[in-house]
């Protein structure tokens, strides 16, 4: 007697239950991109909040530039390098067989997946070459950076440390702490450099 429900073992059922293809290279490099932007955005935005309050600097179109170059210079070193130690990891594995003893001891049957860790990142790192020089791409990660400053550091400075529900004084507070924004945002406007900079609130 059959039971109702049960599954068979048809080559239909199977392929229901098997994985997956493996994303492509270029699916998964792109999905790289998209982490690296992710970190090159909030990098950018430290550095622009350290130089602001720590340092007392303005914004400066220039040295964000520069700096932005910096951090992606830095990545495709820092890519380079990984998919060497890959290619190197590989070529040993090649050799080896039988089942590993720990997670990073890499035999023969790792040879695929080594490879196309090292496809990736090789291509990724091309990619990413290619990226520092596309004004497109660098000017929103720079944007993208200032905007998240601005409200982080903005936020910090209106926030209140007290529920206002609290206390009938939260008003007059935050008028003090208003006022007192407006005067570090006048200052920085009157003293900065027009020549060369622009303040965060001016285009």
């Amino acid at each position: 007697m059959r039971v109702r429900g049960r599954r068979s073992d048809s080559a239909a059922d199977l392929a229901i239950i098997t994985p997956a293809e493996e994303p492509s290279v270029e699916r998964q490099v792109e999905e790289g991109v998209l982490i690296v932007a992710a970190s090159l955005r909030l990098s950018m935005k430290n550095r622009l909040i350290v130089r602001a309050l720590r340092d007392g600097e303005l914004y400066d179109d220039t040295w964000m530039t520069g700096a932005l170059r910096g951090e992606i210079d830095d990545l495709i070193a820092e890519k380079t390098s990984d998919a060497d130690r890959l290619e190197n990891t590989r070529a040993r594995a090649q050799s080896r067989r039988g089942r590993p003893g720990d997670p990073a001891d890499y035999r023969r049957m790792d040879v695929h997946a080594l490879a196309m860790r090292e496809q990736i990142t090789r291509v990724l790192t091309m990619r990413m070459a290619e990226l520092a020089d596309d004004r497109t791409f660098t000017d929103a990660i720079i944007a993208a950076a200032r905007e998240a400053a601005l409200d982080e550091m903005l936020g910090s400075r209106l926030k209140p440390s007290f529920d206002p529900a609290d206390d009938p004084t939260y008003a007059r507070e935050r008028r003090l702490r208003i006022n007192a924004l407006k005067e570090d945002i006048w200052t920085a406007y009157v003293d900065r450099d027009w020549s060369t900079r622009t303040s965060f609130f001016v285009p």
